[in-house]
């Protein structure tokens, strides 16, 4: 059975919070390498694809790991053993070239391995910058000339001029074109490589510019029930917004509803502001998701009627309400909507829904929820904001601020040391 601290630790490094670190620290006897082997090959981040790979919080937990030759083979076996292109193998890369570039030979012959393996049945193709990063125009042109003998194999596969970017960016006199070109005569993957680079070039060139926002482009599209640009209301001029607003609240045709909603959900509504309240009610979740939205952008004593007069259940999927409708006493509330909920990509909404009303409003003590969402949240991205709020209100625990310093989020530690000099 897992003891209380191998919990917590578990937990922590699945956050990304310094408490993984400190734990580490403070318990130099315990063994927590099943807990960082996993942490190391799976990105354990909430949204990996905003909030990227944790490669510097990871090697500094290596460091202070038990058996730190062990788990590092573990993680360049890994690499090589990887079939999925998914963010645990680009974690992978990450991880394994910063163990390559700390003189680690297996792990650089991992990395090269696992290139070459894109060309073998049964491996998805990954593309990586890593052997750029490490070895410069030479790591270029192998991958390259991977790249150009997948090309030729696979005629549907394109490839732009990230590469070579990426060269000039870590090694600005190796002017990897001119490279790549005198390769180019004698090596022909590498020529398929940069023939692809022109013809995604021209492709983009030649691509046509989306088609101009206006009233009767969008009210083509919502008559045809196809979807709306979420972007359309930010667009709109403020006489085609009011025109929507005046044939939304007068259109009886339901499967309209959710595009006049979505044109509204970024901008304040131009009409009756208590119609959109009916909406809430309604059976289509994404008809209610843009109601709420809609009427988060309004203070108004009938939103507040809304909140008073309904339970959590009602309310756990409408926390935007509050943003502009706040009462002090709606803390209690929204502690006790959080309680009620199990799904983690409901407790991600609603702490981004928090987080919203929080910097909205002037709360003496926002910890008082901020810090129970605090421990339940692998999101840095939610975390970082939630950090402002509690700062800007000086109502941060000396245990977090602790915590923050050795946080999975670099800006995190920085607000932690400006936050410790300033206070």
């Amino acid at each position: 059975m897992e003891s209380n601290i191998k919990k917590t630790f578990r937990q922590a490094i699945k956050n990304g919070t310094g408490d993984a670190i400190l734990i580490l620290q403070r318990n130099p006897d315990e063994n927590f390498d099943q807990a960082i082997i996993e942490a190391c090959n799976h990105n354990l981040a909430y949204d990996p694809q905003c909030e990227g790979v944790r490669s510097d919080y990871l090697l500094e937990i290596l460091s202070l790991s038990k058996n730190k030759d062990m788990i590092e083979n573990n993680i360049i076996n890994n690499l090589r053993l990887s079939k999925v292109d998914n963010w645990d193998i680009a974690q992978l890369f990450e991880l394994v070239k910063c163990l390559a570039f700390a003189g680690n030979k297996e792990a650089k012959k991992s990395l090269y391995d696992r290139y070459l393996k894109n060309l073998e049945a049964g491996y998805e193709f990954v593309e990586s910058g890593e052997l750029v990063e490490l070895d410069g125009v030479e790591g270029l042109g192998y991958s390259a000339e991977i790249l150009g003998r997948h090309l030729r194999m696979n005629s549907d596969f394109w490839v732009d001029d990230s590469l070579i970017i990426a060269c000039t960016e870590f090694y600005p006199d190796s002017e990897p074109e001119k490279f790549l070109f005198e390769k180019s005569k004698t090596n022909d993957d590498i020529k398929t490589y940069l023939e692809s680079i022109a013809e995604t070039k021209e492709s983009i060139a030649q691509r046509e510019s989306p088609p101009e926002v206006t009233y009767e482009s969008i009210s083509a599209l919502i008559s045809r029930g196809k979807s709306v640009p979420a972007y359309a209301g930010r667009k709109l001029s403020h006489d085609d917004l009011v025109r929507f607003s005046i044939d939304f609240e007068n259109d009886r045709n339901k499967e309209g509803y959710e595009s006049y909603l979505k044109i509204f959900s970024r901008i304040k509504y131009p009409g009756n502001i208590e119609y959109i309240i009916k909406f809430l009610n309604s059976s289509n979740s994404r008809v209610v998701f843009y109601a709420a939205s809609v009427l988060s952008k309004e203070k108004n004593s009938a939103i507040r009627f809304v909140i008073d007069n309904n339970g959590i259940e009602f309310l756990k999927d409408k926390v935007t309400l509050f943003v502009n409708n706040y009462n002090e006493q709606d803390t209690v509330l929204l502690l006790n909507i959080f309680a009620c909920l199990e799904n983690e990509d409901d407790i991600h909404s609603f702490i981004g829904d928090a987080i919203k009303v929080f910097e909205n409003n002037t709360i003496q003590n926002p910890s008082i929820l901020f810090n129970k969402l605090y421990r339940s949240n692998h999101c840095s991205i939610c975390r970082q904001a939630m950090i402002k709020v509690l700062m800007s209100a000086k109502d941060i625990s000396e245990e977090i601020l602790q915590e923050l310093l050795y946080d999975s989020e670099l800006e995190i530690r920085e607000l932690a040391k400006n936050y410790e000099r300033e206070v």
